[in-house]
This record gives structure tokens, sequence and C-alpha cells, in this order.
């Protein structure tokens, strides 16, 4: 048990080391798009411990990384390419939440599924790494943090 405890307590300590939430750290961010992705470009300041004085780096992340579209939502999910099913017109931000008009999988016997509209706080799974980089903490890691939170070592 303590074995465990000490390997939960090393994995949130390399999370928490490595990245932290972007909304803190980066400034004026935006939806870049080409012909097929939707990026997430912020100026994110890079550590104090890699340049002497403040510095901002431009960085963009694939958000269809990050997110899919599943029951009419926008959720965390690895490689979840949300914007297939988004209008990419449609897809803006709001601070740190990601606005789209987005179009659910049609129901058995449904010939014209209706559009949503949807949203979604980034800031909870987007973080800037060490080197000033956005990055997904996936899906993967979260559960792991939220799995060990009631964790108690006798």
């Amino acid at each position: 048990m303590r074995i465990f405890a000490f390997a939960v307590a090393a994995l949130l300590s390399m999370i928490n080391s490595v990245a932290t939430n972007y909304a803190s750290s980066c400034s004026s961010p935006a939806i870049v798009q080409d012909s097929q992705h939707q990026y997430l470009e912020a100026a994110c300041l890079l550590p104090s411990f890699v340049v002497e004085a403040p510095q901002s780096r431009c960085s963009m992340l694939d958000l269809n990384l990050c997110y899919g579209f599943i029951d009419g939502q926008i959720k965390a999910e690895d490689g979840g390419n949300f914007s297939t099913q988004c209008d990419e017109h449609s897809i803006r931000m709001d601070g740190s939440v990601v606005r789209a008009t987005c179009t659910p999988f049609p129901l058995p016997g449904d010939t014209h599924p209706g559009k949503v509209q949807a949203s979604i706080d980034t800031d909870p799974l987007i973080m800037v790494d060490d080197m000033g980089m956005l990055v997904c903490l996936s899906t993967f890691k979260l559960a792991a943090v939220a799995a060990t939170v009631d964790v108690t070592i006798p």
C-alpha cells in the first residue's frame, strides 16, 4: 500500500511540476483554423527557470487531440476529433470556453438531426508545459488524479 501511495504521489508531483493551467499563464487565446483542424493559439509565459526576464511564446494546440463531441456535448477525450461534428465557422473562444454549433449523430429513424450549441471550459484540461507549450492533460491522467483523491494510508 505504501508503494502504491508513493507511486501516486510521484505521478501527481510530476503532473504538477510539468504543467500549469493555461488561463493563468497565457494571454490572447483564440481559435485558429486550417482546412481540417481547429487550434487553440495563445501567448504563454515561459517559466522563470527557463528565462530570466518574462518572455512569452506563441503556442498552438489542435483541439481535436483533446476533445470529442459525445451525446450532444463537447467532452474531454483523447483524439476525440470534436470538430468533425461541429460547424468549423462556429467554433470560437469566449475566455477559456470553446463554443460551437454541432450536429449530433442521428438516432435511428431521425433523418434530420438538429444542431445544438455546445461549449466546454478548456482551462481544466489544457496546460502549459515547462517550455511554454500548450498540451492536453490526458483523460487518463485526469482519471488517475480523481481516483487517488480519496486514498488513505494506514
